[in-house]
């Protein structure tokens, strides 16, 4: 949310704006897969 209030306020080309979300919803998306298959991995032991 901090991250597009700055992007509104400031003069953030959409290449910018869309690397650094694109950045951003990997990191979310690749530590939920990671939680998951930890939690996976314990519950099969």
């Amino acid at each position: 949310m901090l991250f597009c209030i700055l992007a509104l306020k400031t003069n953030m080309s959409s290449t910018e704006f869309l690397s650094v979300f694109t950045l951003i919803i990997g990191f979310y998306f690749g530590q939920s897969s990671a939680r998951q298959a930890v939690k996976e991995s314990k519950e099969q032991e």
